[in-house]
């Protein structure tokens, strides 16, 4: 139970981090405008269209509800070691790091320094989650 607990929090702590990150970006977006939010991503090229800041509003927001939520799985569902748990958030999570990879990352938008901490967060989160649940299952077999 210990990994899975371990697990959890690392799960927690990526849904922490994206929850906050998330609101920041919307907040910045959403009170001063599309350039504000987009000098997270120390991007700058001038005046942006109504429409750009309103995606990035909606995607901000949408890494915030998925951060909000991958904590309260880790709180309720990871912390207790039930794979229904770990299936959602590596899910979740997961694909929200596949997509930075694929649109943020690769393009070089984002540096890897600055990506680096949430992939970790992930990677260590579905280790221990699934030392975890492999120790649950042995202890189950051997009973």
């Amino acid at each position: 139970m210990v990994f899975a607990r371990i697990g959890a929090v690392f799960f927690g702590l990526w849904g922490l981090l994206h929850l906050v990150g998330g609101l920041a970006i919307l907040a910045a977006a959403l009170g001063s405008g599309p350039a504000a939010g987009y000098a997270f991503y120390e991007q700058s090229a001038g005046a942006y269209p109504a429409v750009a800041g309103a995606i990035l509003a909606m995607n901000s927001f949408t890494i915030a509800w998925v951060g909000a939520l991958v904590i309260v799985i880790a709180a309720t569902r990871n912390w207790r070691n039930e794979c229904s748990g770990f299936t959602l958030n590596l899910v979740l999570a997961g694909l929200m790091d596949v997509a930075l990879v694929a649109f943020l990352l690769a393009p070089g938008f984002v540096k890897l320094g600055d990506a680096l901490l949430g992939i970790s967060l992930l990677v260590l989160a579905a280790i221990f989650s699934s030392l975890g649940l492999l120790r649950q299952r042995k202890a189950s077999a051997a009973a």
